[in-house]
């Protein structure tokens, strides 16, 4: 009798396993049936959708030249709904029906990617369209890019792509965006948008990286932006001593944007400076004389939106002045001490002498402005102009 039961025990413990593997396999055939109607569903719906007209939202236009924090906070929101907007049904509905194909895959079973690539299709198909659509307009090419890039790299890791349609989708980008930075270059250039600098780039730069076989050529965008940003520096110095003596100095300069191959820009520009008249007043006989003198300018801290730009200009002064009185030659520096005095406080270690100005936006004449230093029985006046002059 003992032997019989330790028989019957070793059988049991023996057939376990099997017990085990069978529930193990029935559970799993539960899952993936389960699974399976739930990505069935997700078909029908996918069916039905792609029976439907293609329809899509008008994307937002965002402000690509100066905004301040509560305008990009507001583009930021209208963003970002456009983009869950534009994705609706298509979009959510594939992401879906991937986490099913996973979940399914796990299990064991491995459908094909037909309804999803065709749902990513209709998709960038909405996109093509907002970039015929829309695309003309710049202001509305940061959101259409958005969903559009988004698109066509959803296609690419999709790995179904034998249209090819995320590449022509990305050259349809890459092409929206020179057109738009030709609409920029025109406000930069007859509207004097300044601002409009750092979006071109911007584009260059995305339409360069979007297009495989065409793109801007951007050597060619910073010669045209050097040439935008050209400008005509005027200085006026004027220096009054009390008793109605005066002297006036002048020099007009060509100040230009020069822009390297990492597209940063660098405002330079250099001449002569003259005095233009002196003027005694008094019973002495006085005359002065004084040779021409070489000025360079730099402008920094171009900031449109700020409305702000300093310019760094070389002592404004002859490096020799004479005065003839009564007959008699000596050196008389009165413009040199007078520049030294009254801008003292504005040169920096590099002899360079700095003044922050007021820059206007969407004007031709960019600076306008008179900076003035007045103490008894002296009086300075420059006058600062800066006039957008492009090639």
């Amino acid at each position: 009798m003992r032997k019989a039961l330790c028989c019957l025990i070793c059988m049991l413990i023996a057939a376990a396993p099997c017990f085990a593997d069978a529930s193990q396999d029935a559970q799993i055939s539960g899952l993936l049936r389960e699974t399976q109607m739930k990505y069935d569903e997700l078909i029908r719906q996918a069916d039905a959708v792609m029976k439907e007209p293609i329809t899509f939202p008008e994307p937002p236009s965002t402000c690509v030249s100066c905004a301040d924090a509560g305008k990009a906070e507001t583009d930021s929101h209208s963003l970002n709904d456009f983009q869950e907007t534009f994705s609706a049904p298509e979009g959510p509905l594939c992401t879906q029906m991937l986490e099913m194909q996973r979940k399914l895959q796990l299990l064991g079973s491995y459908p094909g990617y037909e309804k999803e690539a065709a749902l990513m299709g209709r998709l960038a198909q909405k996109a093509l369209t907002l970039i015929t659509d829309y695309g003309r307009d710049f202001e509305k090419v940061p959101a259409i890019a958005l969903v559009a890039t988004k698109t066509a790299t959803d296609i690419q890791l999709l790995g179904l792509d034998e249209d090819d349609r995320s590449t022509a989708l990305m050259d349809a980008v890459s092409a929206m965006y020179e057109k738009a930075i030709e609409e920029m270059f025109r406000r930069l250039v007859e509207e004097h948008d300044y601002a409009m600098v750092q979006p071109i780039l911007d584009g260059a730069r995305a339409s360069l990286l979007l297009s495989g076989a065409s793109g801007v050529d951007l050597e060619e965008i910073l010669s045209r932006l050097q040439n935008s940003l050209c400008f005509e520096l005027t200085i006026n110095y004027n220096f009054e001593q009390t008793g109605n003596h005066r002297w006036v100095e002048r020099a007009v300069l060509e100040v230009t944007a020069v822009y390297e191959g990492n597209g940063n820009g660098r405002f330079s520009g250099g001449g002569t400076g003259s005095m233009l008249s002196f003027v005694w007043d008094g019973d002495l006989n006085i005359s002065v004389t004084a040779p021409d003198f070489p000025v360079q300018a730099v402008l920094e801290n171009f900031d449109p939106c700020g409305a702000g730009v300093d310019l760094l200009l070389t002592p404004f002064h002859p490096l020799s002045e004479t005065a003839q009185i009564d007959g008699e030659a000596l050196d008389w520096p009165l413009l040199r001490l007078s520049w030294e005095t009254a801008f003292a406080q504005n040169m920096r270690e590099d002899g360079l002498y700095r003044f922050p100005l007021t820059l206007h936006n969407l004007d031709g004449t960019a600076v306008s402005e008179t900076i003035e230093y007045i103490v008894p029985s002296n009086e300075v006046k420059m006058e600062i102009s800066l006039v957008h002059k492009p090639k």
